[in-house]
């Protein structure tokens, strides 16, 4: 799916597809953290219950005010843990689809 909205500046995600997200002009093919100044390919987490501590590490490293976790092609919820490893800290937590996240997450984007 080509996203319509394309905020400038960033890492925009430009498409997602069956397999891929493009961020920016790159197309990655394993799971990925999108931040506003830098992009972590190859996030080793391949499922949704695989999300462990040094997962949450990593994204904690980019230091967000909110995650948007993209769960595939459709929408997974973590375990409660996850969720709360955010929530604890004041960051907030959203669980969806790749394509509600790539939506949403260019949409904060833009926003700044």
């Amino acid at each position: 799916m080509q996203l319509v909205e394309q905020p400038t500046g960033g890492n925009p995600v430009r498409r997602i597809g069956t397999g891929v997200v493009t961020v920016g002009d790159t197309d990655h093919r394993r799971s990925v953290v999108v931040c506003a100044e830098r992009v972590i390919a190859g996030w080793p987490v391949d499922r949704v219950d695989a999300i462990d501590d040094a997962a949450i590490a990593a994204v904690l490293d980019c230091a967000p005010e909110v995650v948007l976790l993209g769960t595939g092609a459709r929408q997974v919820f973590p375990a409660t843990r996850v969720a709360a490893a955010f929530l604890t800290r004041g960051i907030g937590f959203e669980a969806m689809d790749n394509a509600a996240a790539a939506r949403t997450y260019n949409v904060l984007l833009s926003e700044g």
